[in-house]
């Protein structure tokens, strides 16, 4: 039995390291918006990022983890040539994701009248998305091969390294916007899309002397190995399950794009925002309770195993709650302050926080899922994990349908009432398979949610007092609402940073 939890220690590092990378994404988004503005470039631009975007968070925030860690702290692990299996599931991943980059290169035409139909309206439009596609496919190979690095890291417990080298994809695009920001808007685009192809180049590296250092002797095996198919298929599903907040904004920005101008930057930017909390805290505390329930499982351990899941949802839910209610209450302020910059007007900045607003509401729904999706993946019920986030999807494609009339507001309520249906069911699961019955944390949500109102009065009245200046009193606002927040938890003696012994 382990004398101390590590819960907690490793999702501060991971929290810390998504802190300093959001903080860089905002910094390029606030950057892309300021020279480009609200207009079909940027449209084309995002929607493309949007979607290799969804490989660098699908692999990147744990799904070859949720395949790998309970196989690694499986009885087999011991009984297995662990370097030749590595260097085999490397050669595997590099194949599989280079083939899957030129498919995208060679049909990057349908790619993008599958995921942008709109854009088919505009052949300039479509033409720079498709150019950008082509030039950011190969990306996918460097981030295979980071996934697998992270995967093996993290089973070492080195969290922070592999989770700060994603910082290299902001970093590499805020460079290229500098040195092109005077330039031809579309040579400019394609400048952009190549320093974030290289970026996944730098970032394998960065990481390769670790992965040396921890004993790992690289080579290209035989890649078809039953285990290896084994750990991919995992893989893949863990990613889907994992990335369910990204498909379902992947699916908003497909309906968007046959609206209006800027609405596919809009839900971009808006889904950058409620990624925030997401990233920051729940992906961290998933990744990390993943460690810890896999080894708590496989070694029989159920009372920790329990221990360790209830506390990854008070922290999830305690954070993920007052964050959801500040992003609704201060969407425009927030809109504002971030891209009401150079071309992107004060009218783009209101019409990204009327959506921002809808799409707040799902933050603890999402972040729960993940949790779900790590609760499971750790008692190998990977596919079990895979039906929530289908019925999910399929709701969402279906109401956004139903609601095409009502805009951007009614695929954005969409991926809300989807979000909230498949944690209801993800809940069930839980509890059917592990015991952990969320009935039992009504007290603490309750107090939560006590919390979650002091924090909004204290918010709406600073707001309604600022006025006109609410943009540049945002920080100082959301200070005080955070402090409200906090002061009323240690009233009601909520203290959810404490460590857990086993």
């Amino acid at each position: 039995m382990r004398e101390k939890s590590t819960l907690f220690g490793n999702s501060g590092k991971l929290t810390a390291a998504a802190l300093i990378n959001k903080l860089l994404g905002y910094l390029r988004d606030a950057m892309v918006v300021w020279i480009f503005g609200s207009t079909r470039i940027t449209d084309a631009y995002y929607a493309v990022l949007r979607f290799i975007t969804f490989f660098r968070r699908a692999f990147g925030e744990g799904a070859v983890n949720a395949a790998l860690l309970p196989e690694f702290f499986g009885s087999r692990a011991p009984e297995r040539d662990f370097n030749a299996f590595f260097s085999a599931l490397l050669a595997f991943i590099t194949l599989t994701s280079f083939v899957l980059s030129a498919l995208l290169i060679i049909f990057r035409k349908t790619v993008i009248l599958a995921v942008s139909g709109g854009f088919a309206s505009d052949p300039w439009q479509f033409k720079i998305a498709a150019t950008i596609l082509g030039i950011m496919a190969f990306h996918i190979v460097f981030l295979g091969v980071y996934a697998l690095f992270q995967g093996f890291l993290n089973f070492k417990n080195r969290f922070f390294k592999p989770a700060i080298s994603q910082a290299f994809f902001s970093l590499a695009i805020i460079t290229a916007l500098l040195l092109f920001r005077k330039s031809d808007p579309e040579r400019a685009i394609y400048a952009v899309a190549l320093t974030a192809l290289l970026s996944g180049f730098f970032q394998v590296l960065f990481l390769l002397k670790d992965v040396k250092k921890e004993g790992m002797r690289l080579s290209l095996k035989n890649p078809f190995r039953r285990d290896v198919f084994s750990i991919f298929s995992s893989s893949l599903r863990s990613a889907f399950c994992l990335s369910q907040d990204y498909i379902l904004l992947f699916i908003s920005m497909a309906f968007g794009s046959f609206l209006r101008e800027g609405t596919v930057t809009a839900f971009y930017n808006s889904s950058r925002l409620i990624q925030f909390p997401l990233s920051l805290i729940a992906s961290s505390i998933a990744l990390a309770a993943l460690k810890e329930t896999a080894s708590d499982y496989s070694s029989g351990n159920r009372e920790a195993f329990k221990k360790n899941f209830t506390a990854s949802f008070r922290l999830n839910f305690a954070i993920l709650a007052p964050s959801a209610a500040g992003l609704f209450l201060l969407a425009q302020p927030i809109s504002e302050f971030l891209f009401s910059h150079g071309r992107f007007s004060r009218e783009d900045a209101l019409y990204t926080a009327g959506i921002l607003k809808i799409l707040a509401l799902a933050v603890p729904f999402l972040g729960l899922n993940k949790l779900f999706v790590s609760l499971l993946s750790s008692m190998g019920r990977q596919r079990e994990a895979q039906r929530p986030v289908l019925i999910s999807i399929i709701f969402h494609f279906s109401l956004s349908w139903l609601l095409a009339d009502c805009g951007a507001a009614g695929t954005a309520f969409s991926a809300v009432a989807a979000s909230a249906l498949s944690c209801l069911i993800f809940s069930f699961l839980a509890a059917r398979h592990s015991g952990t019955n969320l009935r039992e944390q009504s007290f603490f949500i309750l107090k939560v949610l006590l919390s979650v109102l002091a924090m909004s009065a204290v918010t709406l009245v600073l707001l309604k007092f600022s006025g006109a200046h609410a943009a540049k009193a945002a920080l100082a606002i959301i200070g005080a609402a955070v402090f409200a927040y906090f002061g009323c938890l240690k009233l009601l003696k909520i203290n959810v940073s404490r460590k857990l012994e086993d």
